[in-house]
Parts: structure tokens; sequence; C-alpha cells
């Protein structure tokens, strides 16, 4: 009678959709354990699948957790007794670990995107340090004050932090980066950290970010009060 064979035709078309690796795990499991040689009906494991149990995040983002506190206490040591403790500031936030560079008078030129002599030293340490983790993804952030750019080779913020970005990674890649953990962006003013309306403020707001990033994480600068 057609209203027995709703029932048929409804599980058949549940198995034409269902993953046949569900299927066969339940019958090789059965299959192994010689309790039961018989054959387990293709339905069983439609009707009752076995899932196994999710496992947590905790002890992955644990480790995550303690591999940036080791980095970080080891940038700011390199820091301290380098002479560039004034110049590096280091913070793990939402996205991961972020090492912050004041561009001013150590790394960079105004308006220039070719490395001071002293800046190799600096980013030699933050590299080799942030090289002890090998998984994480990488990205370098330029970032300017809101001044408009006069007198220079590049046209506007954006092209002068993007190159400061581009050129902070080949270094890290002469450390011994690995290439393709490596990304580089310029941000122009769009992230200030502190008011460019006074000249402490924009020379903080100066500054290329190595970020270490946490896997899954947007690459996006964190807001100021949202890290």
């Amino acid at each position: 009678m057609p209203t027995r064979r709703r029932p048929l035709i409804a599980l058949l078309a549940a198995a034409s959709f269902a993953a046949p690796d569900a299927a066969s795990a339940t019958v090789r499991a059965v299959d192994k354990s010689g309790a039961d040689n018989a054959k387990v009906p293709a339905s069983s494991s439609l009707i009752n699948p076995v899932k196994p149990a999710p496992q947590s995040n905790k002890a992955q983002e644990q480790k995550t957790e303690e591999e940036f506190q080791k980095i970080k206490k080891q940038i700011d040591a390199y820091a301290k007794s380098h002479g560039f403790a004034s110049q590096v500031q280091t913070t793990i936030s939402r996205r991961g670990l972020v090492v912050r560079l004041l561009t001013d008078k150590v790394v960079f030129d105004t308006g220039q995107a070719v490395l001071k002599p002293g800046a190799e030293s600096l980013l030699s340490g933050v590299g080799h340090a942030i090289n002890i983790d090998r998984t994480h993804p990488i990205m370098v952030e330029g970032h300017t004050d809101n001044v408009p750019i006069a007198g220079s080779q590049f046209p506007t913020n954006w092209e002068l932090s993007t190159a400061r970005a581009s050129v902070v990674v080949r270094f890290l890649i002469r450390v011994g980066i690995d290439r393709y953990r490596l990304g580089a962006a310029g941000y122009a003013n769009l992230y200030p950290v502190a008011s460019n309306s006074t000249e402490s403020g924009r020379s903080k707001n100066r500054r290329v970010e190595i970020v270490l990033l946490r896997q899954n994480q947007s690459i996006t600068p964190d807001i100021p009060g949202n890290g």
C-alpha cells in the first residue's frame, strides 16, 4: 500500500545524502570487534549515527598563550638590554601578540621607507624571538600620523605605510622567518593609538606593528579599546 512505502522512500532519500564514512565506520567497528559478524543494516548508521565527542580547544589555547608569553618576555628583555625599551611595546591582544615599533629616530627617517642602521639590530632581535613559534601567521602593519606628506617620494601616507611594512617583511625573511607566514599591510592614519593633536601623540602613531596572529583571527587591527 502507498502508506507503507513512504517511510522506506524517506529512508532511502536520507541514505543517498548521508556521508558514506559514517556508515562504513559503524560497519568496521562491528567487524573488528569479533562480537558480531552479522551485517549491519545500512539504515542503522543513518538512524543512530555514531558521532565522536567534540574535542576541546582549551589545551591548544593554553599552549598558544604560553608561547606568546615566552616570546613577549624575550622581546622585552632584548629591547631593554639593547637600549630599545622606549621604542618597543609588546601586548597580547584579541588578535595575538602585537609587537609595536615606534619608527621615529630608530627605524625610519621622516617620510622614508629605508631602514636606518640601528633598525637592523632591533628587527633581528624581534625576528629571532618571533621565530620561536613556527606555525602562526605574521602580519606586518605600517601606520602613520595624520599629517600629509610633503616633499617625499610617496604621494600619500597610504603608500608610505605600505612601503614601510613591506621593507620590514623583507628583513624578517632575511633573518629566517618563512615568507609564506608573512603578510604586509599599510593603514596610513586609520588606526591611531594616541591623539594626533600633539607631537607626542603623532610620534606614537608613526609605527610599525608586527602581529603574531592567533589561528583563524581577523588580520584587521584592533580598534583602540577593543584589544
